[in-house]
């Protein structure tokens, strides 16, 4: 009887361990704050993070963004397909933001009118609603590209204080170049907003990435894609320029997972 028992007890743990190695999910453990964590689990699994279902495709690929003041540590819920579950702690690295002084803006462009806020309140709700598309434009797993060669003038996180009055943080990157200069996408995507005239961004162009990952680039000085277009990677989209607010010509890139704004430099520098 008690090697009936220590038998059945050795398949059972046999089982266990077999279940273990066929669905398991080697999750990075450490992220930046602003990062994007890329991942992949097992085909037909569900991914809840903060009491969200995660979109997965079919090859079991997906993706996490975590924002500029993300907590130092989070957890990832996997449902296998076999019913099973587990419970994953990423830890986040927190980080120290500069301060970014910016004058010389037109008053205007920094306490807008009754009129512009008007404006400024429509385009936002433009922008959110494209970010919160959850579209089957197929993930982009590669590594990006810079859009522009050019001067890092200001750097994601930063807090903004525009002509002494203290704005957002900045969520992207502005790099300056000549006006003129060309900007591609960094990853193939779709065109989902080719806006000719938006009140603080000037000319600009979003790009859908797949599964919330999107970009945006704006002050162009001219606009090189229309909206659906779809465009590879290393594309031209359109011109740098000083549309919108601005004090010079450059171009400011940002990137957002849905509306949780991400650091360009870790999509390029981090994979």
């Amino acid at each position: 009887m008690n090697k009936i028992i220590a038998f059945c007890t050795f398949l059972t743990f046999s089982l266990i361990v077999h279940i273990e190695s066929t669905h398991s999910l080697e999750m990075q453990s450490e992220i930046e704050q602003g990062g994007l964590l890329r991942e992949k689990t097992t085909p037909g699994s569900t991914i809840q993070f903060n009491g969200k279902n995660i979109r997965i495709d079919q090859d079991g690929n997906f993706i996490i963004g975590f924002s500029r003041n993300a907590p130092s540590d989070v957890i990832v819920k996997i449902t296998y397909p076999n019913g099973q579950t587990q419970r994953r702690k990423i830890k986040i690295s927190q980080r120290e933001y500069q301060k970014q002084y910016i004058e010389g803006l037109p008053q205007e462009k920094v306490m807008p009118g009754e009129k512009d806020l008007r404006k400024i309140t429509e385009e936002k709700n433009l922008i959110k609603e494209a970010r919160s598309l959850n579209t089957s434009t197929e993930i982009f797993l590669g590594k990006f590209i810079w859009p522009l060669q050019g001067t890092v003038t200001g750097v994601f996180g930063s807090q903004r204080i525009l002509n002494g009055k203290a704005r957002s943080p900045h969520l992207g990157i502005d790099i300056a170049a000549e006006e003129g200069a060309v900007i591609v996408s960094p990853a193939p995507g779709r065109i989902l907003l080719a806006e000719e005239d938006m009140f603080f961004t000037g000319k600009t162009i979003m790009v859908d990435h797949g599964f919330g990952l999107t970009s945006i680039y704006a002050h162009l000085s001219e606009i090189s894609v229309t909206k659906d277009q779809l465009i590879q990677q290393g594309g031209v989209i359109g011109k740098v320029g000083m549309s919108g607010r601005v004090t010079g010509p450059h171009l400011h890139w940002g990137v957002h997972w849905y509306n949780i704004g991400l650091d360009p430099a870790l999509l390029v520098n981090g994979f």
